[in-house]
């Protein structure tokens, strides 16, 4: 730092000492110099950092040093000057004529040295030019101008004028200037302020000598030069005149001279300093508006005279030439005005100028020459005003402004002047308006004055003209951008009242034709600014707000969808080419290391990021303009915006978006390098998924976009799973990275509404999908996602458990494929038969169905099936090739890859945690194929292609087993159903591989599938309808979860007729633990499964098949299951699952249920044992286990044949189905088994059997077996011996000549693949002929010869006539091949035998009565008529039974503390009795009702024969239920009273009670001793277990049914539980269940009925009654008329200590109208209500409730979130009886009045959930809604749950009732997490851990545990009592954590 004082009076010093003499040493004066050069240095520096208030000192003292130092250099040079014109002085004054004396000095007293320094200052040449003479008389003038008279000064003035006119003697005026003329004049001017004359005549001469002015001047110089023309332009032209009237100068001379001199003091002094300070750039505060001392800069002047004041005084002296009036100034010739005009529009150019000009008043003047005719000022005016408007300052730019409105015409003049023919005046009119539309005031008045109107128009022309002016375009489009965005500073009232107006916005740019002149304008591409301007354009109109201005359906109808995805993927490609570029030159290894960043930024010059940032701008804009477009909704009938998108679609857009929305880390990174904005970057990732999203309804569309939406979903998939390391990595905004999670998750919604891709979704994205996210718009579009995918509201919450919702998902669609596969069953037919049914023309038959009868149309999926086909045919392109012939199969599908025995928790992990990154694209999608994700993907990272092999269906069974297979299925089947056979050939009598396939997998055993699907044998009584649910492969130690799936999967069923074939399947599975008890409560509860299989796929490798190949675990469990299974069980399957160990023990239950068989008469129904009635199993298959050992199999043969005693019933008489293919039985087992089917003594009737793939080869056993049995009764119809290699030995012939014997009853026969020869073939030729019951040979894979098949075609051709009824001979691969002609005359042959088929049925069909008719298994019930009944009978009080179940919530002490009672399941004991009855089909009535004492009563009024209790049992009481929820105690007396009130004659009040609960024995005593013969209960202080409660109860009541004695009944129960195998200690078991009294007479049959064709009996004649679980007051019957119910939600699993609540709630439903439950999300309020739903709809007869209507307030998809909706289908679903369809668009009020009109008269229970999500409009309807229930109803309740209060004190006068819902309590919560936890996988596990963590109490009011530390550890890790987290908990806790939790105890 230095002092500024002391610099300033060393500048002072040093300018005093060159100012007053010129004697001074020379020496002092340089050190002076030097000194304040160092000090001017420093100066410098200081004015570089400071800044404020100091800069003015700063800059006054530095103007100060620098012109002491010029004064002093100056000094100097004169120094040198004064002694050289010294000399010449002398030199002079000698010659002869000098004009100056040697003593001169001039008049004012100035010696000859100051005379000589007014001279040039830096003379530096001599001038040679001219003449000495001249030379002294230039400046002898020059010193006369310094004289002491004005005369002689005026004179000097004149003649130097007279010199400086004459401008063509440049030399002159030189010398003149070099010479100190100049600043002669300058003096003279300054000092003559009193003569007119002097300033005049000294101004002209400055005047004329500026533009010849070469020397520097200083600002004192310029301000004189200023102050002389201001003077010559102010005065008048007669002044001027009078002071030079004798040198003849004119006004127009004056001015020229004026102009010429100004525009040179423009031009070299002030021009240059402009550009070279860039003053021009200043923004603000440049020249303020006071005269105060800017923050000045160094031009390098160091004069005194203020910079600003110049630019101030030249700017006054231009404004002032230009407002002179122009005729009289410069007359006719106006070109020197022009030229006045041009400096002022020069200023006008500099900002710093324009505060000045305009503090001039030049607004009115530019004003004024816009609107003259004189076209060179108009084009000035109009640059000068395009200036002005344009200024950067804040202040000035508001000041033009008010000018532009205080002038009320100016702004309409502007408008108007966009007309004009002149280019330049147009393009600054344009740019002036560009200014002005972004000010709201000026904006207004271009709108009043039809501005749009003119742009637009501007914009038309334009674009009809070849050339187009960009400035001008660019102009146009800016200021329609500005105006376009002025709605947004309107307020709503302002707004309307402006829309109304006639130059309204958004219209007038739509009408103005504007957006579409620049839509086509043929330069777009090519002018970046004006495309990025039409962009932001665009992308502002999209965002209108108001509905009126339908400016998305405008943008779409001016093509501006296709320029926006042309100028994008332009973009895009060149972004491409950047970061490849990019890439390479930092070798893309790795774009984050330091080196390669510093070698990347060597090279980013040449990579243009100033390019790459424009197209990233752009690309936002285009982004969100896109964005905005495709949020429209497409108006039905409007083809323009549909058209729109798919042009955007087909021309390439996708492709842009795709890869913008799947950049990589890599490619972000890159753009981060090139600089730019990572705000701009993320908006572009968010926007492009935002797009992508909303272009999805239109790519299920659009036929030619479909292929684009897998694509998309695996683009969006990919980005939720991983890709959103790409946004993180430049964004750490939490907003950003969610906007991409939602709108990726939105366009999935919309993807999932096509079936053909939801299958994906879930098998890539289910895990994910149920992850729970805090974000509330994530959330939304989850859950909006989870219903579009087909799941309920209800299950939303079941985060926890993945993959049973994904089962479920699975069980549907594959009864979806199923309905397809008997879709091409029926094409088959149709191929196969109706060529030959039309031909009968004498029969006037017509069409499949008038031969297949029954046959299953599956017309309630007709509308699914065909919307999937269609779907899938488009999104995958499938187009069938033309001439194609049948699609060849897909082969089987190898499932042992993807056999999975555990499905690990891994798939709910990753559903908590974001997957490992999957890479995305890095190059555009060129092409879109089935494989177009593995295209996506680098070449490099296969992470993504590995993901698809382990993906979540894998464990399912094909084709559903991966989205792939399933595309490939589907696909496959619509272009099967497509093609149209020429002619039926041998190779088309089988359907496709591919469908077989399916078949194979739910149908293991060929033979039980030809059953179900009898293809190749005529059947027209079969329906071909069938159900099969084939489980996932994996461990199964339970069945409990899936078995609620598949009850629910096949409950619609149990309505069907029992022509439909439903099977569960299991492969590729073990099983340990309770899978069986699980299983076989499954199949009680669906006793509409009638097929069970369990299968395992062959090994790859062939060569290890052995005994070691398999562990089969758990294949114990399966032979086990024989003992227990229900009779609805009639087809079974082994195929591979059986150890020799598991098959051993299955033939010793078999024996043991024969021979238990054996132990009653005729008449007996078994014990317990399957079928009982019906005896064992219809099909039985053990199939493909050759390592089980021929000894077991013997046993097996052994068993089935073992004849039956006399009289007795053999356990196989409904046996007709044996399947023991693929287990290498060798030749004498084989035989064995065939002699079991021929003997006459055998105890079955097989009617089908598969010895295929069995070893037999030579077969001499089999061949004397045949021989042997050759008189035995034909009765085998189906036989199949292939693979067996019979062609080394001659057995075939023996089995060919067997058709004449005892196989003439076949109807199929297979001996393919056996190497049979010619010999066998010409043998069969001979027993064709005459066997006329043959409809199926396979003689394929043989090898006969060419002659032989020659021979054989040529008899079957000839005996074509014959009463053969071959209608399928397969002769495929046969080696040789056959020839055409062969298979020609085949098929001829086959098509006459089907023919003679047809005619044989028709014909045998009118012989014989529909009466008399066959009712197979197959075969409709509605043909079927059965015979008059006393319906008397059935409401006879012997064979009525009255099902009493008891299920009191709660038990209350004497201080009214209320305890628990733990709920009961009756659903499985329901189900079983109804099963015993169906099974038993006597006239029976049955009927189930709730226990309390009016029932009980009701039933004995009745008359009811037969009691059975269910319930809780006690010591001492009987619990019945009180009718609202509580407990009864019933004491024995009350009992007693209340069974005998009314009894008549002394008898008894029933004739049997069946007492089914723990502690039962005093309840039973009591029905004894009130009179009761026959009482079953279970003995005092025992516990029932479930699977000996299942075997009694079963045996014991089917006994009773078939009128067996209470006796002989009660120990066949007791000897099922003896022998049952699920039933750990049977023994101590059977002891615990009593008959009473112990010594009375049981050897009585209480019941007596007559056996029905099918129980309960119908209401109309043909129509099935239903199951149990439909409500009934009679199960005998059902009343068809009754309306039916509309379905509540399932009780959800596990559901168990809520019943003190669910009591408390139940009351208080029952005595208020309005109740509300209140919790917090996971605190169980679903699950209560829907509890309490079912306790109720379960107790219609006692509580006060007709109808139950059970809503949620979740979203739908048809946009309606209000549950008011959802109740409304309810109520006309339940009065219509059917599902109806209510209209979209009706409003609330309709929708009310619709539900008012049926409560009104109605006892209804309204339930409502979750109503805490109804916001806004939604939750104000809903408290209307329930106003007006209260208002106009009486007997309507309401039940709603929610986590807050209505805020409702009084709603129609009816309050609401709150009750606040707790954590479980700690034995519950054990309890449900014992439930949930995967480490627990058997009932006895659960049980361990319940009694250890909370034992239970010893006494009902008993606390189970303390509140000690443990149980709160305990709590606190099992979730605190919160069901929701205890549930999590219980998924999540590792082993680790489970054995802690077992060691806190």
């Amino acid at each position: 730092d230095f002092d500024l004082k002391d610099v300033k009076e060393l500048a002072t010093e040093l300018s005093r000492a060159t100012s007053k003499s010129r004697t001074n040493n020379q020496s002092s004066i340089t050190e002076l110099i030097t000194i304040c050069q160092s000090n001017l240095s420093h100066l410098n520096n200081k004015i570089q950092r400071v800044d404020g208030e100091d800069f003015g000192e700063l800059i006054s003292v530095h103007d100060l040093v620098s012109d002491a130092i010029s004064d002093g250099e100056n000094w100097i040079n004169n120094r040198d000057n004064i002694e050289n014109n010294l000399q010449r002085g002398h030199s002079r004054r000698r010659s002869e004529n000098g004009v100056v004396s040697n003593n001169y000095e001039g008049e004012d007293g100035a010696d000859e040295a100051s005379v000589i320094l007014s001279t040039s200052l830096s003379q530096k040449h001599e001038i040679s030019s001219l003449s000495s003479e001249e030379l002294r008389d230039i400046f002898g003038l020059l010193c006369h101008l310094r004289g002491r008279k004005e005369e002689t000064r005026i004179d000097a003035a004149q003649s130097l004028l007279r010199l400086t006119r004459r401008r063509g003697k440049s030399e002159e005026l030189y010398h003149i200037i070099q010479s100190g003329g100049m600043q002669s004049f300058f003096t003279l001017f300054q000092s003559s302020s009193d003569s007119p004359v002097l300033l005049t005549v000294s101004a002209l001469n400055v005047a004329y000598l500026v533009p010849s002015y070469t020397n520097e001047v200083t600002h004192k110089d310029v301000m004189v030069m200023i102050d002389c023309l201001y003077y010559l332009v102010q005065s008048s032209s007669s002044r001027i005149l009078g002071a030079v009237d004798d040198l003849d100068i004119t006004p127009t001379e004056v001015f020229t001279a004026c102009v010429e001199a100004m525009k040179f003091v423009w031009a070299n002094y002030f021009a240059p300093k402009f550009l070279s300070s860039g003053l021009n750039d200043v923004d603000d505060d440049c020249f303020p508006r006071q005269q105060v001392s800017p923050k000045r800069r160094s031009f390098g002047d160091n004069d005194d005279v203020d910079y600003c004041r110049l630019v101030n005084s030249f700017t006054s002296l231009s404004v002032l030439s230009v407002s002179l009036d122009c005729e009289d100034a410069v007359g006719p010739d106006k070109s020197t005005y022009h030229d006045f005009a041009d400096i002022l529009q020069s200023l006008c150019a500099v900002e710093c100028c324009r505060g000045l000009v305009m503090k001039e008043g030049v607004m009115s003047i530019l004003l004024k020459w816009i609107r003259s005719e004189d076209r060179k000022l108009e084009l000035v005016a109009a640059n000068a005003l395009r200036d002005l408007t344009a200024s950067k300052h804040s202040y000035t730019a508001g000041w033009v402004h008010s000018e532009w409105l205080n002038d009320g015409q100016a702004i309409a003049d502007v408008v108007e002047r966009l007309r004009s023919p002149d280019l330049e005046v147009k393009r600054c009119m344009a740019e002036i308006i560009s200014c002005l539309s972004g000010v709201p005031h000026t904006r207004a008045a271009i709108i009043e004055a039809g501005g749009i109107r003119c742009l637009g128009h501007v914009l038309v022309n334009i674009n009809m003209t070849d050339t187009v002016d960009d400035r001008i375009a660019i102009a146009v489009g800016n200021s329609l951008l500005n105006l376009a965005t002025c709605y947004g500073v309107y307020s709503s009232c302002e707004r309307t009242t402006f829309q109304t107006k006639q130059g309204c916005i958004l219209d007038g740019i739509m009408k103005s034709g504007a957006m579409e002149s620049l839509s086509s304008m043929s330069r777009l591409d090519n002018c970046r600014e004006l495309r990025f301007l039409y962009s932001k354009l665009l992308r502002v109109i999209s965002e209108a707000p108001c509905s009126s201005h339908p400016t998305q359906q405008f943008l779409c109808d001016i093509g501006a969808v296709t320029v926006l995805g042309r100028v994008l993927s332009s973009n895009v490609d060149s972004l491409q080419k950047y970061i490849e570029t990019a890439l390479a030159k930092t070798n893309r290894s790795d774009l984050l290391n330091d080196s390669l960043h510093n070698d990347f930024s060597r090279h980013r010059e040449s990579l243009s990021s100033v390019q790459v940032e424009h197209a990233v701008k752009e690309m936002r804009e285009v982004l969100r303009g896109l964005c905005n477009i495709f949020s429209m909704e497409i108006v039905p009938g409007v083809n323009s915006a549909t058209k729109a998108f798919s042009n955007f679609i087909t021309s390439g857009g996708v492709k842009s978006l795709l890869w913008l929305a799947s950049m990589t880390p890599d490619s972000v990174s890159t753009l981060g390098m090139f600089q730019i904005d990572s705000s701009c970057v993320s908006d572009i990732l968010v926007d492009s998924c935002q797009a992508l999203s909303l272009l999805c309804p239109i790519f299920l569309l659009q036929t030619g976009a479909s292929k684009w939406a897998p694509v998309v979903l695996s683009s969006f998939i990919q980005l939720l799973k991983g890709g959103l390391h790409s946004v993180s990595s430049i964004s750490t905004d939490a907003d950003v990275i969610l906007a991409a999670q939602t709108g990726a998750l939105q366009g999935i919604v919309s993807l999932a509404e096509c079936d053909a891709l939801r299958t994906r979704i879930i098998d890539e994205f289910m895990p994910q999908l149920l992850h729970e996210h805090e974000n509330g718009h994530v959330s939304n579009a989850a859950r909006q996602l989870f219903i579009a995918l087909g799941f309920s509201a209800a299950e939303l919450g079941v985060r926890w458990d993945a993959y049973h919702l994904g089962d479920k998902f699975v069980y549907a669609r594959s009864l979806l494929i199923q309905s397809m596969v008997r879709d091409e069953i029926r094409k088959w037919l149709d191929d196969i038969w109706t060529p030959q049914l039309e031909s009968r023309t004498q029969h006037g038959l017509g069409g499949l169905l008038s031969l297949f009868q029954n046959l299953c149309s599956d017309d309630e999926t007709f509308d699914l099936r065909n919307q999937v086909r269609d779907q899938f045919t488009k999104v995958y392109e499938a187009v069938p090739a033309a001439g194609s012939k049948r699609t060849a199969s897909l082969g089987r599908v190898s499932l042992s890859s993807k056999r999975n025995f555990h499905r690990t928790r891994s798939f709910i992990d990753a559903g908590d945690t974001v997957l490992d990154d999957v890479s995305s694209p890095r190059n555009p999608i060129e092409s879109i194929s089935e494989h177009a994700l593995r295209e996506f993907l680098d070449g490099d990272d296969q992470s993504a292609s590995n993901e698809l092999d382990n993906n979540f269906l894998g464990s399912h069974q094909y084709p559903l087993s991966g989205y792939e297979e399933e595309k490939d299925w589907i696909v496959q089947h619509s272009l099967s159903l497509q093609e149209v056979l020429p002619e039926i050939s041998l190779s088309s009598l089988n359907l496709p591989m591919r469908v077989n396939t399916v078949l194979r997998v739910y149908f293991p055993s060929a033979l039980i599938r030809d059953e179900v699907i009898p293809l190749h044998v005529l059947s027209p009584r079969a329906s071909f309808d069938f159900r099969a649910l084939c489980m996932p492969s994996q461990k199964y130690c339970s069945f409990r979860h899936e078995g609620q799936i598949v009850s629910a999967q096949y409950e619609e069923f149990l309505l069907q007729p029992e022509r439909v074939h439903c099977t569960l399947g299991f492969r590729n599975s073990s099983f340990a633990l309770e899978f069986a008890d699980s299983l076989l409560q499954t199949l009680y509860l669906c006793p509409a499964i009638q097929g069970l299989s369990f299968s395992n796929d062959p090994p790859e490798d062939p060569t290890r098949r052995g005994a070691s190949y398999h562990e089969y675990e758990g294949s114990e469990l399966l032979a086990k299951l024989l003992r227990t299974l229900p009779s609805s069980i009639s087809y079974l399957t082994f195929d591979d699952v059986l150890s020799n160990s598991a098959a051993l023990f299955l033939v010793h239950c078999l024996q043991s249920m024969s021979s238990e068989s054996s132990l009653d008469d005729e008449d007996t129904v078994g014990s317990g044992t399957v079928g009982s009635s019906k005896s064992f199993a219809r099909a039985l298959a053990i199939m493909n286990s050759p390592h089980i050992r021929a000894s077991t199999f013997s046993s097996l043969i052994e068993t089935i044949q073992s004849p039956p005693r006399d009289g007795v019933t053999s356990l196989f008489q409904s046996l007709r189905i044996l399947d023991l293919s693929g287990n290498l039985l060798g030749d004498e087992a084989s035989a064995r088994v065939l002699e079991m089917v021929f003997l006459p003594s055998s105890s079955h009737n097989i009617e089908r059997l598969d010895l295929s793939r069995n070893g037999i080869k030579k077969g001499l056993a089999v061949k004397r077996t045949l021989q042997e049995c050759a008189s035995s009764k034909p009765k085998l119809e189906v036989l199949n011996m292939a693979m067996n290699e019979l062609g080394f030995g001659d057995v075939a012939s023996d089995v060919v000549y067997s058709l004449a014997g005892v196989l003439s009853s076949l109807t199929s026969l297979d001996l393919s693949s056996n190497f049979l020869t010619g010999e066998v073939l010409d043998r069969l030729g001979g027993i064709l002929i005459g066997n006329s019951r043959l409809q199926v040979l396979n003689v394929s894979g043989n090898q006969f010869s060419k002659s032989s098949v020659e021979s054989l075609t040529s008899m079957l051709y000839r005996a074509i006539k014959t009463s053969s009824q071959l209608s399928f001979f397969h002769l495929n691969d046969n080696s040789p091949a056959l020839t055409s002609k062969q298979e020609t005359m085949l098929s001829r042959v086959m098509i006459e035998n089907r023919m003679r088929c047809i005619s044989s049925y028709f014909e045998d069909l009118s012989k014989v009565s529909i009466d008399d008719s066959s009712t197979g298994p197959l075969s409709t019930l509605s043909e079927i008529t059965y015979r008059k009944f006393d319906q008397s009978l059935v409401h006879g009080r012997k064979n009525m039974i009255t099902v009493l179940f008891s299920a009191p919530l709660v038990w209350r002490d004497d201080q009214n503390n209320y305890y628990p009672i733990e709920m009961l399941d009756f659903e499985l004991e329901k189900s079983l009795l109804w099963q015993c009855f169906t099974e038993a089909s006597r006239n029976i009535d049955l009927s189930f009702d709730n226990a309390t004492t009016d029932r009980l009563q009701a039933a004995r009024t009745k008359g009811c024969g037969c009691l059975h209790y269910s319930g809780h049992g006690h010591p001492t009481h009987l619990t019945f239920e009180d009718g609202s929820g509580g407990i009864h105690w019933l004491e024995v007396e009350q009992l007693k009273d209340l069974i005998l009130a009314g009894s008549e004659n002394g008898r008894p009040p029933f004739n049997f009670v069946f007492v089914s609960a723990c502690h039962s024995f005093l309840a039973g005593q009591t029905f004894v001793d009130a009179g009761v013969p026959h009482v079953v209960c279970c003995q005092q202080e025992a516990q029932l277990m479930d699977n000996a409660a299942i075997s009694f109860t079963r045996a014991f009541y089917l006994a009773l049914a078939f009128g067996r004695t209470v006796r002989e009944s009660f120990e066949i129960g007791k000897q099922a539980v003896l022998n049952s195998p699920t039933v750990p200690n049977a023994d101590v078991e059977m002891k615990k269940f009593l008959l009473l009294p112990e010594d009375g007479n049981h050897e009585v049959a209480v019941l007596d009925a007559e056996p029905v064709p099918v129980w309960p009996l119908p209401q109309h004649k043909g129509t099935p009654a239903k199951g149990p679980f439909l409500r009934k007051s009679s199960a005998g019957s059902t009343d068809l008329d009754s309306p039916i119910e509309y379905r509540m939600p399932s009780l959800p699993q596990g559901f168990s200590g809520r019943e003190t609540d669910m009591y408390h709630v139940l009351n208080l439903v029952l005595s208020r109208r309005l109740v509300n439950v209140l919790g917090f999300p996971g605190i169980g309020r679903s699950s209560l209500t829907t509890a309490l739903c079912h306790y109720i709809d379960e107790r219609k007869s006692t509580m006060m409730f007709e109808q139950i209507y059970f809503a949620r307030s979740a979203p739908k998809r048809n946009g309606k979130t209000s549950p008011i909706f959802s109740l409304c289908e309810q109520i006309e679903s339940s009065r219509n009886k059917k599902v109806p369809t209510i209209p979209t668009n009706l409003d609330l009020d309709e929708t009310i009045e619709i539900i008012l009109r049926s409560l009104r008269k109605t006892k209804a229970l309204l339930i409502f959930e979750r109503i805490e999500t109804l916001e806004g409009a939604d939750a104000q309807d809903f408290q209307f809604f329930l106003g007006q229930i209260f208002a106009e109803t009486k007997d309507v309740h309401v039940l709603i749950s929610s986590n807050r209060s209505l805020g409702l004190l009084q709603l129609t006068g009816v309050g609401e009732a709150i009750y606040n819902l707790g954590p479980l309590d700690f034995r519950s919560t054990v309890k449900l997490f014992s439930f949930w936890c995967p480490h627990l996988q058997s009932s006895g596990e659960r049980k361990e851990l319940l009694d250890l963590l909370a034992p239970e109490p010893d006494s009902l009011d008993g606390e189970a545990r303390p509140d000690t530390e443990v149980s709160t550890t305990v709590m606190s890790m099992l979730g605190d009592g919160i069901p929701a987290r205890t549930i999590s908990a219980a998924y999540s806790m590792t082993i680790e954590e489970f054995n802690e939790l077992k060691s806190l105890v």
